[in-house]
């Protein structure tokens, strides 16, 4: 897997995660899209923006910018708590376009990147509602579930309303099954959660491009 180091994000050695938070980029699903957005979060090329994802998955690539242990700039109220999958393509996507060969394959690749994810942290491969996060559960979400959960204004929405969640969960278990058994991180307990943390700010999606990533701001820890 390649990495290129995206240039904002929070050293932390963290020891626990308890959420996998899945992203659109809301730009191009299309080979070789990940490397593209994985620079704009380098900042090769252009400035590069108050956010980042520890990974980003496209057909045919997948793109590691923050280590695990460290908290990427990804989603309000999840960023210390959770790792971000950003998945090249759109929120307004619908069943059919998820659906399609492009989709399948981003899928099946996230799908494989995460069961790993919930075998290193114990993280149970379930969907999370947002009341469930409310109350602490651990698990895998999508963007829109955090910003219900904790109400949070001008929040983003992917990876929408019709990401197959069933489907995407079934490709997860299944890729855990062909793992090598191997020491899971010790699982926290619940902790309920009262409401997004003060430090990660949601700000807007400037970029108009194909390359197009949302933006996410903690000022503790801004460069």
């Amino acid at each position: 897997m390649r990495f290129i180091g995206a240039k904002n994000f929070m050293v932390a050695h963290r020891g626990a995660v308890d959420w996998i938070v899945v992203h659109a980029t809301q730009g191009a699903e299309k080979p070789q899209q990940a490397i593209a957005t994985a620079n704009r979060f380098a900042g090769i090329g252009e400035p590069a923006p108050i956010a980042s994802a520890h990974y980003i998955v496209d057909p045919t690539t997948v793109i590691q910018c923050v280590l695990e242990t460290d908290v990427a700039w990804h989603c309000k109220g999840a960023n210390r708590r959770g790792i971000g999958i950003e998945h090249c393509g759109m929120s307004e996507q619908t069943p059919e376009q998820w659906a399609d060969d492009g989709s399948e394959a981003e899928l099946r690749q996230s799908a494989v990147l995460a069961a790993a994810m919930c075998r290193r942290w114990g993280i149970p491969p379930v969907k999370l509602s947002p009341s469930d996060i409310v109350h602490g559960q651990r698990g895998i979400a999508g963007h829109m579930d955090f910003t219900e959960a904790f109400k949070t204004p001008g929040g983003h929405m992917d990876p929408g309303a019709s990401f197959p969640w069933q489907h995407y969960i079934e490709l997860v278990v299944a890729a855990i099954d062909t793992l090598t058994p191997a020491p899971i991180q010790a699982a926290a307990a619940p902790v309920a959660v009262a409401s997004a943390d003060d430090s990660d700010l949601v700000t807007t999606c400037d970029d108009p491009n194909d390359v197009c990533v949302e933006a996410v701001f903690d000022p503790e820890h801004a460069t």
